[in-house]
C-alpha cells in the first residue's frame, strides 16, 4: 500500500468533518495524537486491505488512548480500494454509553413521568 493512499484518505477523512489532517506532527500527551485535528472528535483513520473486528477494536482502542479528553473518540475504517460510502465509524460500547448513556437515562426518565 502506497503512503500516497492513507494520507489521501486522511485528508478526506478531515475534509469530510471540517478537522485537518495531522501529518506527522506527534508525541501527544498519552503518548500520541489522533490523525484527524478537530475540536469535537478524536479521529483515528484505518485504510486497510483486510477488514477484521479486531483491525476496528485496535483502531478504537488508539482513538480512545490518543484523543483530548474532551474529544469523542472514533475510528473511521475503510477497506483498501473501497468506497467512501463503505467506510465505517465505530467506537466501543463502554466509551459510547459513556458519551450517550446519560441523554438515554435522562430520556427514559422523562419517558416514565409522562
Amino acid at each position: 500500500m502506497s503512503n500516497a493512499s492513507w494520507k489521501d484518505f486522511e485528508r478526506r477523512v478531515a475534509r469530510d468533518l471540517g478537522g485537518q489532517r495531522r501529518g506527522a506532527d506527534t508525541g501527544g500527551v498519552r503518548g500520541g495524537k489522533t490523525d484527524i485535528i478537530h475540536p469535537f472528535f478524536g479521529v483515528e483513520c484505518k485504510l486497510l486491505g483486510r477488514v477484521g473486528l479486531a483491525d476496528i477494536l485496535n483502531a478504537c482502542v488508539q482513538a480512545e488512548l490518543n484523543s483530548e479528553p474532551h474529544q469523542i473518540p472514533i475510528a473511521v475504517v475503510k477497506k483498501k480500494h473501497g468506497r467512501m460510502d463503505d467506510c465505517v465509524v465505530a467506537m466501543r460500547y463502554n466509551v459510547w454509553r459513556e458519551w450517550y448513556g446519560p441523554a438515554l437515562d435522562e430520556k427514559q426518565d422523562e419517558d416514565a413521568n409522562e
